[in-house]
């Protein structure tokens, strides 16, 4: 009995000793920026070690010594020298936003993403740049170019840059990770299902009875994207009747919401005009539904031709008119990305639309 209590006295002076080294090692580093040298010498470690077992890469450590090391870095508040990260080249917790063209800035969705997007960077302990792409390839390319010298190894497109294959080169070359939203050509993406909502609304149409539905959208994006979705032997006949081909959307600057709006007219001129019978019209934004309807009113027709719109502009609920739109749910697109930003390879996520009608 007496030898055993000697050694539980023993025990109890090495516990204590332990505890005080470790109270004043605490104490020492709390005094200055906790360094990897710190928590090595803590865990009996090469530093190289404690860097490696704190990004994840593979060491010959125990199950246990790891966790020590995650453990003490976690209760130390242990924060990577980003400066040190960046001139190596190494990853940081540094993600880049860009939008992909000026008039997306405007966007209601691509805002609300944008939104989701910080707050969830916030969240999870990143930092963030924003950038916006002009129409100059040099100029893209260079904006890329400053955002990896700050330290971004995150890159996030929402859109397509108009110059984009020279960028994901680049980044491909430096083995960063970028994804995009509403970017069919990256290798990793979220892809708001419009096409589905263009084939939705058309049968909601037939379903009322309204034969003759006009998607004025590009013909590229009706071929590509739309067509396919449709039974093969019947795609001529569909793109005849249903296809109002406009040109790209272009806006350097200015209001994309009057721009929208001005363009919602003219198509809705130049439709009346070559289908006087027109039952429905669909349309890329809901600002050119706006424009269409006032066109629709100021001829006396409103109401004689059901508007289909696209991105629920926070405007919709409020411009008394009658029309059907789709949202996406960009908040859990945000997620969507955040999850699977550093996942490689190529992978998509197809985000579905929520229709919704305003009869005002």
């Amino acid at each position: 009995m007496l030898l055993d209590k000697r050694k539980e006295m023993c025990y109890n002076k090495f516990l204590e000793r332990t505890y005080i080294n470790v109270r004043i090692k605490i104490g020492k580093c709390m005094k200055k920026k906790i360094t990897l040298k710190d928590i090595a010498e803590h865990c009996d470690l090469a530093a190289t070690t404690v860097s490696r077992i704190l990004r994840d890469k593979p060491t010959y450590c125990s199950a246990a010594k790891i966790e020590m090391v995650k453990r003490i870095a976690k209760e130390w508040d242990y924060r990577p020298n980003i400066g040190y990260h960046i001139m190596t080249g190494r990853s940081t917790n540094i993600a880049a936003l860009i939008f992909s063209q000026f008039r997306s800035t405007q966007d209601d969705q691509t805002n609300r993403l944008y939104m989701a997007l910080s707050k969830g960077l916030d969240l999870r302990d990143f930092a963030s740049y924003t950038a916006v792409m002009d129409e100059n390839m040099d100029s893209q390319l260079r904006k890329i170019r400053d955002l990896d010298e700050r330290g971004c190894r995150y890159y996030i497109f929402l859109g397509t840059p108009s110059h984009d294959e020279p960028i994901y080169a680049f980044l491909e070359r430096q083995k960063r990770c970028y994804v995009g939203f509403d970017n069919n050509r990256v290798p990793r993406r979220i892809v708001p299902d419009r096409a589905g909502a263009y084939l939705e609304y058309h049968r909601l149409a037939a379903e009322q009875g309204m034969k003759n539905f006009r998607i004025a959208v590009t013909s590229n994006y009706f071929d590509r994207y739309i067509l396919p979705r449709v039974d093969a032997g019947g795609r001529e006949q569909f793109r005849r009747d249903h296809l109002l081909e406009v040109s790209p959307i272009r806006l350097k600057d200015g209001s994309s919401c009057d721009y929208y709006f001005t363009l919602g007219q003219e198509i809705m001129e130049r439709a009346l005009h070559e289908y006087p019978d027109i039952h429905a019209l669909a349309f890329t934004t809901d600002y050119h539904v706006f424009g269409a309807a006032d066109v629709l009113q100021k001829k006396g027709l409103a109401g004689k031709v059901q508007l289909f719109g696209m991105r629920d502009a926070v405007a919709s609920g409020f411009v008394k008119i009658p029309f059907t739109t789709v949202r996406f749910d960009v908040e859990y697109g945000a997620e969507l990305i955040l999850d699977h930003l550093s996942d490689p390879g190529k992978w998509e996520f197809v985000l579905p639309g929520k229709l919704i009608t305003y009869n005002n």
